[in-house]
């Protein structure tokens, strides 16, 4: 029996050197772990160039979709409710009508805006925001004396001089008319 234990004995030294074996070969494993980082950094440079060709795509792709700008232009012909009572002009017509309406009045403005001795037109949409507190469908004071009193339905006409309200007109159709006639 003592030689069986002495056999176990070269076993386990046998099945420790061979467990020392592969203990050398996990040991070795650090020049993977050098394998992998190298590895690890081509992968983020790979994705860092990717991105920047990606950037460089994109950038080339929209300066080729830009359009130039637009040169500012100023429109002398539209002001806001808040100034129908100060324009410089001694008489001129104020146009309250929404955006939408545009098409409507095409004709006759463009008629009107070809005439000789004409009174000065301006426009005023009444859709936009800072004109909103002018706006009302309850017109109870036809001749406000200033811009705070001032409240209009959209498609008036009124016509000012000297900075007064000399005729206010209100209707797509009585506007029109009045238009042509001028």
């Amino acid at each position: 029996m003592a030689k069986k234990k002495n056999n176990n004995k070269s076993v386990n030294k046998n099945s420790e050197k061979k467990h020392n074996k592969k203990v050398e070969v996990t040991n070795n494993a650090d020049s993977l772990g050098i394998g992998n980082a190298v590895k690890c950094c081509f992968a983020v440079v790979a994705v860092l160039g990717l991105t920047y060709l990606l950037t460089i795509y994109i950038t080339d792709k929209n300066k080729k979709l830009s359009l130039a700008p637009l040169p500012t232009v100023i429109q002398y012909d539209v002001i806001l409710a808040g100034q129908s009572f100060n324009q410089r002009n001694d008489e001129y017509l104020v146009l309250y009508l929404d955006d939408d309406k545009i098409s409507t009045y095409s004709d006759i403005l463009s008629t009107y805006s070809e005439k000789e001795g004409k009174v000065r037109l301006y426009k005023c949409y009444t859709n936009e925001t800072l004109n909103k507190k002018f706006i009302s469908n309850d017109i109870t004071d036809k001749n406000p004396e200033n811009a705070e009193d001032l409240r209009v339905a959209s498609n008036t006409l009124i016509r000012f001089k000297d900075g007064k309200i000399v005729e206010y007109i209100t209707g797509i159709s009585e506007v029109s008319s009045y238009l042509e006639n001028l």
